[in-house]
């Protein structure tokens, strides 16, 4: 069977798969080698940022996924205040 939907490998590591989809479409090995190491980087410092955003007001992070957070507060005011605090991460 060949899934029709974009699929990661659990048996890879998040930069092994990111080679095998960019040789998937053809990028060069060259540019595979500067890309990748700076989209870990920016997800990195994603983590770090929108982590401290919601603890420092707080809330509880439930957990990442990708680009995205999941996070709770005991008061959704509060909780809406960090969602717009969001905006303002440089």
């Amino acid at each position: 069977l060949v899934p029709q939907e974009n699929n990661l490998d659990p048996d890879l590591s998040v930069r092994q798969n990111l080679e095998v989809y960019g040789r998937y479409f053809s990028l060069p090995s060259d540019l595979l080698d500067e890309r990748i190491p700076e989209l870990l980087d920016f997800m990195q410092e994603f983590h770090a940022r929108t982590f401290d955003v919601v603890t420092g007001r707080d809330g509880r992070v439930v957990k990442h996924i990708g680009d995205e957070i999941m996070f709770t507060d005991a008061d959704p005011a509060q909780a809406c205040d960090i969602a717009r605090s969001f905006g303002e991460i440089g």
